[in-house]
């Protein structure tokens, strides 16, 4: 899956995850498949040691990455540093982007993703995490 040129849909589920904390995690899916689907083996969602955790730097307020990008799937260990995935987001009147994908770890992502989704439905889908 490569870049977009049509408005995607952003959603959110809540997971269980295992025995071992956190327990919970927020996965992100757009237009209904979940991220790690679309990327490929990797670690399903967001840590969510709150609900608001992820809030914030989806909503491009803090930088939970590195170079300017933001965490969007964090590592199997719950460090996205040591394996997680990482995204630019840029926010325009109408529209938010996700681009210029990184990753650490394994196994390698493919190359050009590059997702752009309605501001106001995204605003929507990051304003629900608080809920």
């Amino acid at each position: 899956m490569g870049e977009h040129t049509s408005q995607l849909s952003l959603s959110f589920a809540f997971e269980a995850q295992g025995p071992y904390e956190p327990s919970e995690i927020v996965v992100p899916a757009i237009d209904g498949e979940p991220l790690a689907a679309i990327i490929g083996g990797r670690f399903p969602g967001l840590s969510r040691l709150t609900r608001r955790a992820p809030q914030p730097a989806l909503a491009g307020q803090v930088d939970l990455g590195e170079d300017g990008r933001v965490v969007v799937l964090d590592g199997g260990c719950s460090i996205a540093e040591c394996c997680g995935v990482m995204a630019r987001m840029t926010f325009e009147a109408d529209t938010v982007r996700w681009h210029d994908f990184t990753a650490r770890g394994r196994p390698p992502i493919p190359h050009g993703l590059d997702f752009t989704f309605d501001r106001s439905q995204y605003e929507a889908a990051i304003a629900g995490l608080a809920s």
